[in-house]
């Protein structure tokens, strides 16, 4: 039988170009043959995202004298201008795929445009290069053909210096009178420049794609640009669903105006949030700033079909205010997002109290007040979670919880199936004191701590005491020592049976109760697939971290991480057997925890779940993992090869952000 022609394409790859090749297939497909490279172009060039692939590494050196394979500014341009017409999705970081995407004149089929910040990306060059500009001058090539990016180098092979001052030219007729340069005294003239013209770059790209369906656009897009009627930037694009835009200011009621079929709109700050009428196009509103619940009640009046509001913080009103509405209110809110509640004091009650069929609430802390509301308003609650994005709070580790806020959902919200704070502690005295509710939890990720571990010099009394009375393990060893009298003092042990044998015993005792209620507890939740102990955010800094070893239990001095005092023991002595039941696990996570696992506790987890995919607190560490840690790892790769070790793992039931990008936060 011969070999099939490499110019017959079969049916099937057709199908998984369009939906499962990725871009290194497709460009293995595209250099079969010709025919090959004529079906698959399409595919290889509908979603160009630069910070991926080898994207980074091209355009890192595309200005160097001698760029890789020659991939400098002109084959950029050139590759653009040949294919940009393919691109249906766009994601760009770097000025001069922007740039060259607006010169290609091609690219005008896009679907969605993602500007992210092209502040972070620079290249080689343009690093060593930094500071060279200064007092208003512009590095620039005579004759240059308005990129304005980078340094370029004479015939002779000198630098030459230009000095360029505003008005800069227009790349485009209809910008005349629309848009005016921002001169500021602090900032070099040629970054100015460079803003203006990236400005113009965008607005250009929009206009030459009016059947966008998302934009997202970030805040030093329009950083330095002064736009006459922001309000009609964008109301050309009059199919625009999904909008991010962190750039312009402009009032909330002019956007719901200019754009009809608006859904999904994010922003960073706006001239006005109040709106005056009945908008039900929109869907999603996320606000990165404070919003005074008078103005959210107004939001909420106004747009009837809302599912999910973000805002940043809330500013409660007086229980007197006029804007208030009645308790009998009720508005169709499904997802709630308050990144700052930080305290009771500026806890959105009043709103939770009128959202009855609330299905999701995120917030970097969950105040008592505030649970208590979710418990007594929100029936039909099955998702508590941080952000994945929280800052990191230095020395939290160290901090014990006051008052269990966790708790009080757990107990009282009975359709739970997410909660996903990894930042917030419950106390093991009180985990188990009321039966669980929310029997049917599939993500559980927080910290146990208040268990009265046994430390290191207490286990060194227990095994003193089991060689002087004879006793084989420490349970025979807590039996001879409670049925003694209470004054008698054993021969060997003179001078610390009272106060410490007896004492580590009876602690031993407390130590057991609590491990095998916690445990208790955690057995009944069958249904988990994510359960984790783990301290996500560790300092990795070493000379902060040599600091922090004051609180470190005995035995773990030197390990490369931070551990909470008196968390859970993972001993399959224990009570570990007790979560046999949670078959579906998948992430079993205790980063920070001191654990004190050994090789039988880890063949038991390979054993017990069958499903598990990844382990979070064995993997290897920036200042080098801990010697024990280390062997874990290996034998538990020798048992489960599949299950992988990550670190700062994101819940991956996290639902998708506001927006056009669920997996980017536009900053």
């Amino acid at each position: 039988m011969s070999a099939p022609s490499p110019q017959l394409i079969p049916d099937m790859l057709r199908l998984l170009a369009a939906s499962y090749l990725a871009p290194p297939d497709l460009l293995a497909c595209v250099q079969v043959s010709q025919a090959w490279n004529k079906e698959f172009i399409p595919h290889l060039w509908e979603t160009i995202d630069d910070r991926l692939y080898s994207w980074p590494r091209i355009l890192d050196r595309h200005d160097a004298r001698s760029s890789k394979h020659n991939k400098d500014k002109a084959w950029i341009r050139a590759t653009f201008a040949k294919h940009a017409h393919h691109i249906r999705h766009l994601r760009v970081q770097w000025k001069v795929i922007l740039t060259a995407v607006t010169y290609a004149k091609t690219c005008t089929n896009l679907r969605s445009l993602r500007i992210g910040d092209l502040s972070c990306t620079k290249t080689a060059l343009e690093r060593m290069n930094k500071g060279a500009s200064a007092g208003g001058a512009s590095w620039r090539a005579r004759g240059g053909d308005g990129d304005y990016v980078g340094l370029a180098p004479r015939k002779r092979g000198r630098w030459e210096l230009e000095e360029t001052t505003p008005p800069w030219p227009l790349l485009c007729p209809q910008f005349e009178g629309k848009i005016l340069p921002l001169v500021q005294d602090n900032i070099p003239l040629r970054q100015q420049e460079q803003g203006w013209m990236v400005f113009q770059c965008v607005w250009l790209l929009l206009l030459q794609n009016m059947a966008l369906r998302s934009v997202s656009l970030s805040r030093d897009v329009a950083i330095l640009v002064k736009i006459e009627s922001p309000e009609n930037a964008l109301s050309g694009i009059g199919g625009l669903k999904n909008l991010q835009n962190f750039c312009v200011r402009v009032k909330l009621s002019d956007v719901l105006d200019g754009l009809p079929a608006i859904t999904s709109y994010s922003i960073d700050k706006s001239s006005g949030y109040s709106i005056n009428k009945e908008h039900r196009q929109l869907r999603e509103l996320r606000i990165d700033d404070t919003l005074p619940e008078s103005i959210g009640f107004g939001l909420l009046g106004h747009l009837p079909n809302l599912q999910r509001l973000w805002v940043t913080e809330t500013l409660p009103c007086k229980s007197s205010d006029p804007s208030i509405p009645p308790a009998s209110r009720r508005y169709p809110l499904k997802s709630l997002a308050v990144l700052k509640n930080s305290g009771p004091s500026k806890a959105p009650v009043a709103i939770i109290a009128r959202v009855p069929f609330l299905v999701e609430f995120v917030t970097d802390l969950l105040p008592p007040v505030t649970a208590h509301a979710l418990v007594r308003y929100c029936p039909q609650l099955e998702i508590v979670r941080q952000p994945s994005y929280v800052e990191p709070r230095r020395n939290d580790y160290l901090l014990k919880p006051t008052l269990n806020a966790l708790l009080i959902l757990l107990q009282g919200c009975q359709n739970l199936k997410v909660v996903d704070m990894f930042n917030h502690k419950v106390s093991s005295g009180e985990l188990a004191a009321r039966p669980w509710k929310c029997l049917q939890l599939e993500v559980l990720r927080f910290q146990v701590v208040d268990v009265p571990r046994i430390t290191a010099s207490e286990q060194q009394w227990m095994n003193e005491g089991m060689r002087v009375t004879n006793t084989t393990d420490e349970e025979s060893l807590y039996k001879y020592l409670k049925d003694l009298p209470r004054n008698s003092i054993y021969p060997g042990l003179e001078g610390c049976f009272d106060h410490n044998i007896f004492y580590t015993m009876t602690k031993r005792e407390e130590y057991l109760i609590a491990q095998r209620l916690v445990m208790d507890q955690l057995g009944k939740l069958k249904n988990l697939r994510v359960l984790d102990f783990g301290y996500d955010y560790r300092e990795n800094n070493p000379n902060t971290y040599r600091c922090a070893q004051q609180g470190v239990p005995d035995g773990l001095l030197g390990a490369p991480f931070y551990v909470v005092p008196n968390s859970l023991e993972l001993w399959i002595g224990i009570d570990l057997p007790q979560l046999a039941a949670l078959k579906n696990l998948e992430v079993f996570g205790f980063e920070g925890v001191d654990h004190r696992m050994g090789k039988p506790e880890i063949k038991w987890m390979a054993e017990a779940w069958p499903k598990l995919k990844v382990m979070h607190g064995l993997q290897e560490e920036r200042l080098g993992s801990y010697a024990k840690n280390t062997e874990l790892r290996e034998y538990m790769q020798i048992l489960r090869p599949d299950v992988k070790h990550l670190a700062k793992l994101p819940c991956p039931y996290d639902l998708p952000r506001f927006g056009v990008d669920s997996t980017d936060r536009v900053s």
